[in-house]
């Protein structure tokens, strides 16, 4: 894998001892900078909210060649360590759904890295995934890191506070964002009951998409997990009182429990998609949809308005 850029806090701990007949100086967590290329190591892929983030780990030895090390120095693992290489790139929006990775990706959060080694714990840095990453935090090239020889190391991932931890050994993912992001599950989609109001008839394509994610930008993670329902409807014309209306207008009213009002995503002349969302699992989705129009025949008004609504079973 290649990046772009030196990572400063990888660059400050450049300076181990000098060549390999040295050995035996320095201690576990120990890190060196790596030549830039690809790595051959075991690849694991873990899911964040902003895509899937692929770490490279590759098996100990005890030196660290000069064609290794970005400074060109030949050096022995630390007494009681071996050398282990790591690399890593995030892909975003990969291994979601577009609506999950529209509700998800967080361009405000940094997803960082650290490893486990021995009694302590090495930060690795940011893995780059958005524009907004500060260049000096943007990870480059391989990192070397001196492990404790008798335990494989742990790999952790944190994103807004919670954490993904990654045994090197057995390769079991564990922690509350891989618990929470591992019962992702695809949303659901259909079409509506016809959408019916007091007074009047309207012939409105309904359909809809219902998704449960455990992270939402902007709001941060739940344990309940949010319940997001998008709605998109569809209408040219009305009926009411013998005349017929052309649609101009579409406002939404649509409720579904714990949800705060709707947020409009696409709005024109004659349709509109709005999306609601609750913490939890809600029951029931009520769409209403209020349709104003002119009158295009028949005897009435020259302006009219008509509200269709229908219920949508989503618990």
């Amino acid at each position: 894998m290649r990046r772009t850029g030196l990572a400063l806090l990888l660059v400050a701990v450049l300076a181990l001892a000098g060549c390999g007949d040295d050995g035996g100086a320095g201690e576990v967590g120990d890190l060196v900078q790596g030549r830039l290329g690809d790595l051959d190591g075991t690849s694991y892929a873990l899911l964040v909210p902003n895509g899937r983030l692929t770490v490279v780990v590759t098996d100990g030895q005890e030196t660290l060649g000069a064609t290794e090390a970005a400074d060109g120095q030949e050096r022995d693992a630390p007494a009681g360590t071996e050398w282990v290489a790591l690399d890593w790139r995030l892909e975003p929006g990969v291994d979601l759904d577009a609506l999950q990775r529209t509700l998800m990706e967080d361009a405000e959060q940094r997803t960082t890295l650290a490893l486990v080694t021995g009694d302590g714990t090495v930060d690795l840095g940011d893995a780059p995934g958005s524009s907004t990453t500060p260049g000096d935090t943007r990870t480059s090239g391989t990192v070397w890191v001196a492990v404790d020889e008798d335990a494989a190391p742990v790999v952790e991932v944190a994103f807004d506070d919670l954490t993904t931890s990654l045994d090197t050994g057995s390769g079991e993912v564990s922690g509350d964002m891989a618990a929470a992001l591992g019962d992702l599950e695809e949303p659901t989609t259909g079409d509506c009951a016809p959408l019916q109001g007091p007074g009047g008839a309207a012939d409105v394509a309904c359909a809809y998409v219902v998704t449960r994610v455990p992270y939402l930008a902007g709001r941060g993670w739940s344990d309940e997990g949010w319940t997001v329902a998008q709605v998109e409807t569809r209408a040219d014309e009305f009926g009411r009182a013998g005349a017929t209306y052309a649609v101009q207008a579409v406002r939404d009213a649509s409720t579904m429990e714990g949800a705060d009002g709707s947020t409009v995503v696409d709005e024109r002349l004659d349709s509109l998609v709005a999306r609601l969302v609750a913490a939890g699992a809600p029951p029931r989705l009520e769409v209403r949809r209020e349709l104003t129009g002119v009158r295009t025949d028949g005897r009435g008004p020259d302006e009219a308005t008509l509200t269709v609504s229908g219920g949508v079973e989503i618990g």
